[in-house]
């Protein structure tokens, strides 16, 4: 720190510092990590992520007769039912709106049907002739029979003249399609969490604008992240680019491409905030836990 202070400006009274110098803090920060993975490797080489920074596991019982009750306490009887209603089940409803015609597309589950699978927003071609002038626009393989690379590719299309349709997808399932609409459209996309009833809880309302042409993925997070689901999305990423690399594009979706790398990304924003709240809870002697 003496150092780091020596090299920078500091601001009246502490508040504010400039000029810090970054390569330092790089240089150190690598130090530091080096040696941990030295350290880790020479004593803990069989160690998981969970080993290093701890984490839980449901302790598993075995019973020769399954018990009649659970090992809780009733202290009041709501309602009795053969199967849970509506009224008792979070839902997630999607809506993608057009602002001009108020025209909407609407798609509506349960979050346990909707759990660690791609929610996706994508456009496509209206019809045959804007997929022709889309297509138009793509370069032609080279007669020597090199790769198109993404230099070749045009930095824009004529959006005037292309229409486009928005598409609510689930792991690649079209489950909802809306009217046509020109390429480079700003759409206004909900989402609405419903709490169970019983709860209390007001209606959760999420607004974002989309573009027409784009595509989007929204990533839930139901609980943990684990790392064998974050194992399970390497290698399906892996594999769709070894099939790439091996021309292999009838194995390709565009979901398999664009959905996967947005899903996983925002799993893996996710797992690194269990690791800092299980790192935080750690450092004060808790449990982090969401509610």
């Amino acid at each position: 720190m003496e150092e780091l202070e020596s090299t920078a400006t500091i601001g009246a009274g502490d508040n504010s510092v400039t000029n810090v110098d970054q390569e330092f803090i790089k240089q150190k920060f690598e130090e530091h990590q080096e040696a941990l993975k030295t350290y880790l490797e020479e004593n803990h080489s069989d160690a998981s992520l969970e080993d290093i920074l701890g984490g839980r596991d449901i302790k598993e019982e075995s019973y020769s007769i399954l018990p009649l009750s659970l090992p809780y306490k009733v202290v009041s009887v709501q309602k009795e039912m053969d199967a849970l209603d509506d009224s008792y089940r979070q839902k997630l409803s999607l809506k993608v709106e057009d602002r001009m015609t108020l025209d909407t597309i609407n798609y509506q589950a349960t979050i346990p049907e909707l759990a660690s699978k791609i929610i996706s927003i994508s456009y496509v071609a209206a019809t045959e002739e804007d997929a022709e002038i889309i297509k138009s626009y793509l370069p032609e393989a080279p007669a020597d029979g090199s790769e198109i690379t993404p230099d070749d590719l045009p930095d824009s299309l004529p959006a005037h003249l292309i229409n486009v349709k928005p598409q609510i997808m689930i792991d690649g399932q079209v489950v909802a399609t809306g009217d046509a609409v020109k390429m480079g459209t700003i759409q206004n996309f909900s989402m609405k969490f419903s709490y169970p009833s019983y709860v209390g809880l007001p209606d959760d309302n999420i607004n974002n604008e989309v573009t027409a042409g784009a595509q989007y993925v929204v990533t839930l997070d139901t609980g943990r992240v684990s790392q064998e689901e974050l194992n399970h999305k390497q290698a399906k990423l892996k594999a769709t680019k070894q099939n790439l690399e091996n021309k292999n594009f009838n194995q390709v979706q565009p979901e398999s491409i664009t959905g996967d790398i947005l899903h996983t990304i925002g799993l893996a924003y996710f797992a690194q905030l269990d690791m800092f709240d299980s790192l935080l809870a750690r450092s004060h002697k808790v449990k982090a836990t969401r509610i």
